[in-house]
């Protein structure tokens, strides 16, 4: 359902949509439900995004967006978020992944500056494939998520031959544009 009434003078804006079977980039998101509605006070489209998998909500994000200043500001939770849906913003340095993300996210600023914070995020059970080596690996821990990027300090790490070892490191980004990354893994027998 949509509704949008008397947009240049005293505009009604109202969006209500409900998927059932939804898939982000070939991966199951479950229920989503997306909504929207206009606040003439704050001249803001406050927002509200929700998924439900199997049962379980694993997204929530509620906000606004002011289209005057195009500012957008959005509060996430997330509760074993797969990881799957990532996949395709990192297709240069890993495939095949597996695993969630939990979590609070905050995304705010212009669009074109937009910042990400984070608190309490953690990876469980993190699986993917390094695309240079080829060698499938699995971590677990707590990340940092701040406006310069994604942090990550003595997290375990595992592949497939039993090695293990720990790994620090960090995709850094300015406003998501010329991403850099410095990944050191430390493996023992």
């Amino acid at each position: 359902n949509g509704v949008i009434s008397d947009l240049y003078r005293s505009p009604k804006v109202f969006f209500d949509i409900t998927g059932d079977s939804v898939y982000v980039f070939r991966n199951e998101v479950g229920k989503m439900k997306l909504m929207s509605k206009w606040d003439d006070m704050g001249k803001q489209l406050n927002l509200l995004v929700k998924t439900n998998l199997k049962g379980k909500p694993n997204f929530v994000a509620t906000g606004f967006y002011k289209p005057d200043s195009s500012y957008l500001n959005l509060d996430a939770s997330l509760d074993d978020l797969s990881v799957c849906y990532f996949e395709p913003f990192l297709s240069d340095l890993i495939s095949k992944s597996k695993g969630v993300l939990s979590g609070e996210l905050n995304l705010s600023g212009p669009l074109d500056q937009l910042s990400l914070t984070g608190k309490e995020c953690r990876f469980k059970d993190f699986g993917f494939t390094d695309d240079f080596t080829q060698v499938p690996y699995t971590l677990e821990g707590p990340v940092e998520l701040n406006e310069r990027g994604i942090f990550f300090k003595n997290l375990p790490i595992y592949d497939n031959y039993r090695g293990k070892g720990s790994v620090n490191g960090s995709l850094t980004y300015n406003y998501f544009r010329d991403l850099a990354v410095n990944v050191k893994v430390d493996f023992s027998d």
